[in-house]
């Protein structure tokens, strides 16, 4: 294939230095006409007869048969012809050079293994980054984010989940992730600790849909006695119309699961602090009435939760 590639070279070379041979040897020279004006006077006009163009025709050739070997002559321009840089780095020239030598992999699988873990790392950060537009995730909505298949998508979430930084819970038949520190997951947590000073828990669902009309943030079984939690957020102050439908809400959710005896936690969580004390007081001027239904009130504070999370895990 080479002897074939230089054969053709070869050939082309010799057809452009016989072209620019007939170009300068067969044109017809130029040709002077004398006109005699007079005895004294004479005027001569010379006639190239197209030996100009022919001239820079075998000049073109010349170059070109030059040009076609190129590559062996390392030219990278020629009059007006131009190409590719033909100084290419080899393996031995980056060897030999200082810049760079730190970036080469002397551990193949290390590196392998680096760029696996970093890319995991980021895909862990683009689903943590999803939860600052989103209260719930499911599997769906990360494959589709990242890209990835839905076991993929699964497998990353379990890894959260194993961090403690995700939890899994949801409708039936449908995983619904969280972030484990969000306002609602902490203050169901704190309702968790204080029905276990007093009572065994047996089961708790978070997120639940009941007979597709409702939506509860917290269903705890313990006992004989259906906890249900619901989170709210408070971010101004307390409008006492808002407060009604709250726990109307719950009431309507009550009914919906039959079970003999119930205890409604509310769970207000005041988003800043300055407003804490202002809203307990409210709370304390407002009466409200759930029948028989015992209902107990919690005002939290975001950033104490948050703190207290903090804590515990540090």
């Amino acid at each position: 294939m080479i002897n074939k590639r230089y054969r053709l070279r070869i050939l082309l070379t010799v057809l452009c230095g016989l072209l620019a041979f007939c170009s300068f040897a067969l044109p017809p020279s130029p040709q002077t006409v004398m006109v005699k004006v007079s005895a004294e006077k004479t005027i001569s006009t010379t006639h190239d007869n197209g030996s100009k163009f022919f001239e820079w025709i075998g000049l073109l050739l010349l170059a070109l048969s030059v040009w076609i070997w190129r590559r062996e002559l390392r030219l990278t321009g020629f009059g007006p012809f131009s190409g590719e840089p033909l100084e290419q780095q080899t393996p031995e020239d980056y060897r030999k050079g200082d810049a760079g030598t730190a970036d080469v992999p002397r551990d193949m699988p290390s590196a392998i293994s680096q760029l696996q873990k970093e890319d995991l790392e980021a895909r862990k950060q683009r689903i943590m980054d999803l939860f600052r537009d989103h209260h719930a995730l499911n599997l769906a909505t990360v494959a589709h984010d990242l890209r990835v298949s839905t076991q993929t998508a699964r497998a990353l979430l379990f890894i959260l989940m194993k961090e403690g930084k995700v939890r899994c819970d949801g409708f039936p038949r449908t995983a619904l992730y969280t972030l484990s520190s969000s306002p609602e997951n902490l203050a169901i947590d704190r309702v968790r600790e204080l029905i276990e000073k007093e009572h065994t828990i047996r089961s708790e669902r978070r997120f639940v849909r009941v007979k597709q009309r409702f939506e509860i943030d917290g269903v705890i079984e313990a006992d004989r006695i259906t906890f249900l939690v619901e989170v709210k957020y408070v971010k101004s102050a307390l409008d006492p119309s808002r407060f009604d439908d709250w726990l109307t809400g719950l009431l309507k959710i009550g009914r919906e699961f039959g079970v003999e005896q119930f205890v409604f936690y509310l769970a207000l969580v005041v988003f800043d602090k300055s407003l804490f004390e202002s809203v307990k007081n409210q709370l304390k001027k407002m009466t409200y009435d759930t029948a028989a239904v015992d209902t107990r009130i919690l005002v939290l504070s975001k950033d104490d939760l948050e703190e207290q999370a903090q804590n515990l895990i540090g």
